[in-house]
């Protein structure tokens, strides 16, 4: 009966295995067969059960071989038991504070150094805020969406009063000095975090 028992809890630990690993390789395709906003964390948002629970399977793991070998210490050097508890209970503590300064490093990254990163907007999402998907609804509202290197083109003819370019990398100095130096009767403003040419006297 022990080898039955065995035998299919070795089959469903199997199955387990194998479920977990294909659902994380076919859960990489969304992001990863896109060009649009690289790294694009909403079409990898599907890898997030299979990641922590690979984390989970791992850390799982090496307390087991940490207690497996203190076990077998124990029983190798019985003179020492109290010492290889010691160990055992202080790898554990190791584990501990290894998950709690991820978490610390991680609240400092995204919540304390948030302001100190690069803040950037893919096209798809500005599109949707600004309801610009099609051509007509751009000519109505006067949008234009133009690559870095065709801004001083497509102006080169005579800009409209009131032409205000924004990028979607709000920290791009480089690109900002270069398109000021192309087109110089815009002037830089701020009028929040961020940077904006314009021809229009504030």
């Amino acid at each position: 009966i022990k080898t039955l028992v065995d035998g299919e809890l070795k089959e469903h630990q199997k199955i387990k295995n194998v479920t977990l690993g294909v659902w994380g390789f076919f859960m990489m395709f969304p992001a990863t067969l896109t060009r649009e906003g690289l790294p694009h964390a909403l079409r990898a948002i599907g890898m997030i059960p299979p990641v922590i629970l690979f984390a989970g399977i791992g850390v799982t793991h090496a307390m087991r071989i940490t207690r497996a070998w203190v076990q077998r210490m124990q029983n190798r050097f019985p003179q020492y038991a109290g010492q290889l508890w010691r160990i055992g209970k202080e790898a554990y503590l190791l584990y501990g504070a290894l998950f709690l300064l991820i978490g610390v490093m991680t609240y400092q990254q995204y919540f304390i150094r948030i302001d100190q990163r690069t803040v950037t907007i893919s096209a798809q999402p500005l599109l949707f805020l600004t309801d610009t998907f099609v051509q007509e609804q751009r000519t109505q509202k006067h949008y234009t969406f133009l690559q870095p290197d065709g801004v001083a083109r497509h102006l080169a003819a005579g800009s409209p009063k009131d032409t205000v370019i924004t990028f979607l990398d709000s920290q791009n100095t480089t690109l900002m000095k270069k398109i000021h130096a192309q087109l110089p009767d815009f002037q830089p403003y701020a009028p929040g975090p961020f940077v904006i040419l314009t021809n229009t006297r504030f």
